[in-house]
């Protein structure tokens, strides 16, 4: 199945707009590859920030515990990996922020995930991931093709999306923390 696993984004308790812009592209991904979207919520007291997000219809995953009350990119690298390999999403997609420049590569070198930063644009065509970013300083699109693999990793540039409203209900699920 080809699931869509998204790392939600907050600051100072307010849900950042990386976290809403990756779901206007999750949706069509998950679609293609016969999955849903997960978008997962690391941090503590995080119920109003899940109910919001589930707003958009989509399944949140969400570890409350007061070890994540500040983002380290250890302790959330631990926990990504793990849920990697208990869920195994198709795609996993975080910001081109300060914390996803930070958390991604090693991810990926961790985990051995092909990875593509800093995308504008994915597409699957033939059952094949294709994400599209920019070179030269924007003056030419590249669409790079995803290797086989099980998971896959991506980081979508901040406004390359326009956030979408608030559509249907979803689901909250609490998970322990591994």
């Amino acid at each position: 199945m080809g699931n869509v696993l998204v790392l939600a984004e907050y600051r100072r308790g307010e849900l950042r707009d990386i976290t809403f812009e990756m779901l206007a592209l999750a949706p069509s991904v998950a679609e293609a590859l016969g999955g849903e979207v997960m978008v997962l919520l690391l941090g503590s007291d995080l119920d109003q920030m899940a109910g919001k997000i589930a707003g958009y219809g989509v399944k949140v995953l969400v570890v409350d515990d007061p070890l994540f009350a500040d983002y380290n990119s250890d302790k959330y690298q631990k926990v990504l990996a793990a849920l990697i390999d208990d869920y195994k999403p198709k795609l996993v997609m975080l910001g081109q922020t300060a914390q996803g420049v930070d958390l991604a590569p090693a991810l990926a070198v961790e985990k051995n995930l092909p990875f593509v930063a800093d995308i504008i644009g994915l597409d699957v065509e033939d059952g094949v991931l294709k994400a599209t970013r920019q070179l030269y300083s924007g003056k030419v699109n590249a669409q790079i093709a995803f290797k086989p693999a099980d998971t896959c990793l991506a980081t979508v540039r901040e406004a390359a999306f326009e956030a979408p409203e608030p559509a249907a209900a979803g689901a909250v699920e609490k998970i322990d923390s591994p």
